[in-house]
């Protein structure tokens, strides 16, 4: 085979001459013919080489006759397909054509109508492509070419794929390998790896992942990299559809990479489509949202309209899960006209499930149906049976949601479905069936079913921030199981159910020694590059000076960032993933609750509120006066009122008199109806969602008592803490502790503070100015087992509560970044404002404390909304003297409060910290 390195120094007729004797006995037919497979080969290796060749050729090509003109046009039009230039590659294609027929090169011209097929195709010209591709079959076959026409015969089994005609394509694919099978090799790979895409679509995923591991090992033993690694992407897609999802991660990641290193720039954004699609799985919609207008220009580039409207698509559903029901439209109707265009049947039936799902989310299910059966007919005419079975489970829902039949139509879906989340679809919608028809035995079955699917898929997710969005977003089955059992009157069954919900959504994080070694140089120097940026878009602007970027800037940034985070723990990550849950008796309370000790669990199912009111001997379940619209609006107004007196201390005294009034009615709402009684003297509130939003602590009797005043109370999200308190040593002083005071010029009483809890920690080591770093709080959290003390600007990213942050001196920290971090302190404390507060997205329940208790702290003090200065270092200061006096956590919590609220009644001062633990 030529090399370049072989060519490169040939630079005249006479050079060329002498090449082409050397090696080729003087014939430039053979010396053409070689140059051309050479081009061929490395173009499935590497596509930077292949380019370096393709560019010699055209110097050599001068110093030939004109009639192998035409053979430089079709090395040149493959080059520039590979590279994402298909409208470049028709012109010299047809070109190269033109020039063959009138010199009567009908062999060549056939050879050379392949690569037109394939360009054709890309640019969506289906007819044109199909006409290439019969008139060299017609070709090959009238000459007896049974191999070349086999060739064909794939392109042809291409081109009805892509139109997902699939019955159709594989009926061309297995003509091809009827003829291929004799000889084996490269040929019958490519036509395998082809027949397992139609696999995929068809449902037989046993076959597709069998066929995609053979055909990799034979492109890798051949050398042909890039085949290898489109195998590769195959199966990593397959990992996705078959629930293996952090595998799936992690080959995506691996397989984008191998394209961008060998130059192909197409595949390497097919790869970034599909992890937009596998993002929204995963309830990830920020990041699909991200990737997906990552590869819009991209492929407006390539002339690639198909591509283009699955990014648009895969928006318009990305918006549609957050409730954006506005842009989702326009991004639709934009994908609509690219499918249109196109005439592709399958993604215009795409387009009219996605409608129907945003018809149901209004509860519009007349035109959700409609919209339903119209993909339902697309998608039957494609072939595509995965697809085909979405539509039936969304025409099921819309049926069933308007009563209008669909249990018959359940019973052939079941058959029909493979997929754990269309098992898990299914399920659900049947239970949300049977539990409006008040059939609560058959709907408790349906969700236990549906919850059984769901603890499978957690089981191949690593526990870490993605596995808990995941795991949120398949809340609603667990609900639907407890609303069923309160109906049917086995409260203790149904606050179990509940208490496993809570545990497996709230699922410590686990410590994972991470291979920071197998983690290139470039990926590191990206993510500090990408943190300086947002260190300085964090940065509080100065006396007079004005900001220039836009929030939108921002959440581009962030986005890289988690992107870039992403691809680092795709190196990380086990290859396999074999986790467990912590175990939960069906009874733990009764061995783990105290005499005088009451666990409140507040939950909220649909709109109906209400608390499991729990004993150690009994379990009572009791309805709040309360919806979850009014609860929600009233939780949003207190904390307006809490960052208004904050904010203006003119209005403080005003507005102190209007929050106790919030403040007693939330008495009344959620203390009140569970009456305590006596021998209480400990309340245990297991919480999660807009419940952790509210200040317990600061709420009134009728006699102007807090809650605090009259009951020892503790916070905990997981009933696995309540489970294993008692292994958990006491908090000593004796423990090594870090003090963390990052610069900041918005915070002025931060260096005052920590020089105050210096002072009572003497032994305390403390970070102040560049020292304040994000690493040195890795490494102390890790090292520490007394208190790490966080004392900087916080800020609660009020959309994707994984870009929550404090801000350290080298830039923000992210809940992400303790992935893989060891927290051996006791107590975390995060001094700034909000780090308790939830985004608005993933059910309210997400935040900085959280993810530092979720990481392993024992005990996390954050504030709920903004703080202030000076009240804010007083609380800290008597929060830690009291400490230092006593080894008592709760009793130097409550010995805060009281501290502060003397020095200020307002609760907007006092009462904005919350303590998680237990």
């Amino acid at each position: 085979m030529i090399e370049y390195s072989k060519i490169s120094g040939i630079s005249n007729q006479e050079e060329l001459d002498a090449f082409i004797k050397e090696f080729y006995e003087g014939d430039r037919d053979i010396f053409v013919s070689e140059l051309n497979k050479a081009v061929s080969r490395i173009l499935h290796v590497n596509l930077k080489e292949a380019g370096r060749i393709v560019k010699k050729a055209a110097e050599l090509f001068l110093y030939l006759p004109d009639h192998y003109r035409a053979r430089l046009w079709t090395i040149e039009a493959r080059y520039e397909n590979w590279c994402g230039n298909p409208q470049s590659a028709l012109r010299k294609y047809r070109r190269a054509i033109k020039k063959m027929l009138a010199l009567r090169q009908f062999e060549l011209a056939a050879r050379t109508r392949q690569g037109l097929m394939d360009v054709e195709m890309y640019l969506g010209k289906y007819d044109d492509a199909l006409r290439a591709g019969q008139k060299a079959l017609a070709y090959f076959k009238r000459k007896d070419n049974l191999n070349l026409a086999a060739r064909v015969m794939t392109n042809i089994g291409n081109i009805y794929h892509r139109l997902d005609k699939n019955r159709m394509a594989l009926r061309y694919y297995d003509r091809a390998r009827g003829i291929f099978v004799r000889d084996g090799g490269i040929p019958l790979a490519i036509v395998d790896y082809n027949r397992a895409n139609i696999f995929v679509n068809m449902g037989e995923l046993g076959k597709a992942e069998s066929l995609y591991r053979e055909t990799s090992k034979i492109y890798r033993h051949a050398g042909i990299t890039i085949n290898a690694v489109k195998a590769d992407y195959s199966l990593a897609y397959l990992y996705f559809l078959t629930d293996r999802y952090t595998r799936a991660l992690k080959a995506f990641e691996k397989v984008y990479q191998d394209f961008m290193d060998l130059g192909d720039n197409k595949s390497a954004a097919a790869a970034l489509l599909d992890m937009a699609e596998m993002n929204i799985y995963l309830h990830q919609y920020s990041s699909s949202i991200a990737l997906a207008e990552k590869v819009i220009p991209l492929y407006r580039k390539f002339k690639q309209p198909y591509e283009e409207g699955k990014a648009h698509y895969f928006v318009a559903q990305s918006l549609s899960r957050l409730g954006d029901h506005k842009d989702a439209g326009r991004y639709l109707t934009d994908a609509d006209k690219l499918f249109r265009s196109e005439d592709n049947r399958l993604w215009q039936g795409m387009v009219y499930y996605l409608k129907s799902q945003i018809d149901l989310d209004k509860n519009r299910t007349k035109s959700a149906i409609s919209s339903a059966r119209k993909s339902r007919e697309f998608f039957a005419a494609s072939g595509d049976e995965r697809r085909s079975v979405d539509a039936e489970l969304v025409l099921l829902e819309a049926e069933l949601s308007s009563n209008n039949g669909g249990l018959r139509r359940a019973k052939k879906i079941k058959e029909q479905v493979h997929l754990g989340y269309q098992k898990y679809n299914l399920l659900k919608v049947i239970g949300e069936y049977y539990l409006r028809r008040g059939d609560y035995r058959a709907a408790s079955h349906q969700f236990r079913a549906a919850i059984k699917i769901v603890e499978k898929m957690l089981l191949n997710l690593y526990p870490d921030e993605i596995r808990f969005f995941f795991t949120l977003g398949k809340q609603e089955a667990y609900l639907g199981l407890i609303e069923c059992l309160l109906k049917m009157g086995r409260v203790e069954e149904s606050f179990f159910e509940n208490s496993r919900a809570l545990a497996i959504i709230n699922q410590k994080i686990p410590f994972t020694k991470t291979r920071q070694n197998k983690i290139s140089q470039e990926y590191l120097h990206t993510r500090d590059n990408l943190r300086a940026r947002l260190k300085e878009l964090s940065r509080l602007p100065g006396s007079g000076e004005r900001r220039a970027d836009s929030p939108r800037t921002m959440k581009k940034a962030e986005q890289e960032l988690w992107q870039m985070e992403r691809k680092i723990r795709s190196i990380i990550y086990p290859s396999e993933v074999n986790f467990s849950y912590a175990s939960l008796p069906e009874n733990y309370y009764q061995g783990f609750l105290g005499d005088d000790e009451l666990l409140l669990n507040y939950v909220a199912i649909g709109e109906d509120l209400g608390v499991y009111r729990v004993r150690r001997e009994k379990t009572e379940y009791m309805p709040l006066g309360i919806s979850r619209t009014q609860m929600t609006s009233l939780i949003g107004e207190l904390h307006f009122l809490m960052e208004k007196s904050i904010y203006s201390a003119s209005e403080s005294a005003s507005l102190m008199h209007i929050i106790e009034d919030y403040q007693r009615r939330l008495y009344e709402v959620l203390i009140k109806p569970i009456k305590p009684g006596t021998g209480v003297g400990k309340m245990i509130f297991m919480i999660d969602g807009f419940f952790a939003q509210i200040p317990y602590w600061a709420l009134l009797d009728s006699k102007g008592v807090t809650l605090y005043q009259r009951y020892n109370l503790r916070f905990i999200s997981n009933p696995v803490d309540l489970k294993e308190r008692k292994s958990l040593l006491p908090y000593k002083i004796s423990g090594s502790s870090a003090i963390f005071v990052a610069e900041n010029s918005g915070l002025p009483m931060v260096n005052a503070e920590g020089k105050r809890i210096k002072e009572h920690f003497e032994n305390a080591e403390l970070f102040g100015g560049a020292d304040a770093s994000c690493g040195k709080l890795l490494n102390s959290l890790g090292r520490a087992d007394g208190f790490v003390h966080i004392a900087t600007h916080a800020s609660r990213a009020s959309e994707n509560p994984l870009f929550s942050r404090i801000l350290m001196s080298d830039g923000p920290f992210f809940p992400f970044d303790l992935f893989g971090a060891k927290i051996n302190a006791r107590l975390v404390t995060l001094s700034g404002c909000q780090t308790a507060a939830p985004g608005v997205f993933y059910g309210n329940s997400f935040s900085l404390a959280k993810a530092f208790y979720q990481a392993g702290a024992r005990y996390v003090l954050a504030s709920l909304w903004p703080i202030s200065d000076k009240t804010g270092m007083v609380f800290m200061d008597e929060f830690y003297a009291e400490l230092r006096k006593h080894e008592d956590i709760f009793g130097a919590y409550h010995q805060a409060l009281e501290k502060t609220r003397e020095l200020n009644l307002n609760p907007a001062f006092w009462s904005p910290f919350v303590l998680l633990g237990i």
